[in-house]
């Protein structure tokens, strides 16, 4: 403070602190996310690859051995060796089918029974279309009866697969391995009901790093407000984030396509909590948490893949029409 004349001059104000530089990415914990991710992937195709071989050998036991359905004729027996190529190809159809329906890509919050009916759905088409592919190639090891039990058998023995690969999940999230740390971009209702959620449901997967919103503020109870719309680069990688949920109201179009564009530029996953009615449904994946919507953008086309996938289908549908109505003339019953 500084005295001139009779007056007191106020006391400067301090010099602005200078601005804080965002840290630099972290390009190894980015590759370990990754390879976490790949890992865990080519696991779960161990175990329904390893699930459905099996189930493809006891379907052949129950046939040949067991005598299920009946007896088969000596003339009709067939080596297993024979049902080798045949169990390959069923393996390689169904996890084909089971990579179409984003069966390697499931969203955190999917239900033990919508993932079993995708399982079923995917292991019907590829067994389908192997049988079909068997009876057009007139290969000997071809008995419908198998080829149901193997259906069967893979929907049963893949649906514990999943279930023991969801169990090692738990374990492995419960000691903080594939935990996913997320930032809310929101300060509303529906900002704060995703928070509480994720908090109430620690099995997903997900972490509350904290939330950022418009303006400045106070935090949410235990939930800590990290700043605006404008520090989330900062922000994303001080707190090491993988994942934001964009809970802004639909009016807030640019602030929306600058987080999204945010998360594409750095390679971050995002989700949106969505005016249901003013998007293209078939354009993203729909997710949940706690009742409440999360959409994702689905990079896939509705071109090319799933236009043979189609015609699979109806080839498929064809064969197993053909499969059960095929009248049996004089050869005996396999």
């Amino acid at each position: 403070m500084e005295v001139i004349g009779d007056s007191v001059s106020p006391p400067a104000p301090p010099p602005p602190a200078p601005a804080t530089a965002a840290p630099a990415p972290d390009p190894a914990r980015y590759r370990r996310v990754q390879a976490y991710r790949l890992l865990t992937r080519l696991f779960v195709i161990a175990v329904d690859a390893t699930a459905i071989n099996l189930a493809f050998y006891v379907a052949y036991r129950s046939r040949y051995v067991l005598g299920l359905g009946g007896d088969v004729a000596d003339e009709n027996f067939v080596e297993y060796q024979d049902y080798i190529p045949v169990a390959l190809g069923i393996t390689a159809l169904v996890l084909f089918f089971f990579y179409r329906r984003d069966l390697y890509n499931l969203a955190r919050g999917t239900a033990w029974f919508d993932e079993v009916l995708s399982v079923a759905i995917g292991g019907s088409l590829g067994v389908a279309l192997a049988s079909w592919i068997v009876l057009l190639v007139r290969y000997p090891a071809n008995s419908r009866l198998t080829f149901i039990f193997a259906w069967v058998a893979i929907v049963v023995l893949v649906a514990l697969g999943r279930s023991l690969v969801r169990l090692l999940r738990l374990v492995a999230r419960r000691r903080g391995l594939g935990i996913a740390r997320v930032v809310v971009v929101g300060d509303n209702s529906a900002g704060r009901m995703i928070m509480q959620s994720i908090a109430a449901q620690p099995h997903l997967g997900y972490q509350v790093a904290g939330f950022l919103a418009l303006t400045p503020g106070h935090d949410f109870g235990r939930f800590k407000r990290l700043g605006t719309i404008e520090d989330l680069p900062a922000v994303c990688e001080l707190h090491g984030v993988d994942e934001v949920i964009i809970a802004l109201p639909s009016v807030f179009h640019s602030e929306i396509l600058g987080v999204r564009d945010h998360c594409q530029r750095d390679g971050l996953r995002f989700k949106l909590v969505p005016d249901l009615y003013e998007m293209s449904l078939n354009r993203v994946d729909l997710d949940a948490i706690n009742g409440i919507p999360l959409l994702s953008v689905r990079e896939t086309t509705l071109h090319g893949w799933n236009q043979l996938t189609k015609r699979a289908l109806e080839c498929s549908s064809r064969a197993a029409g053909s499969c059960c109505w095929r009248p049996s003339g004089s050869s005996s019953r396999r």
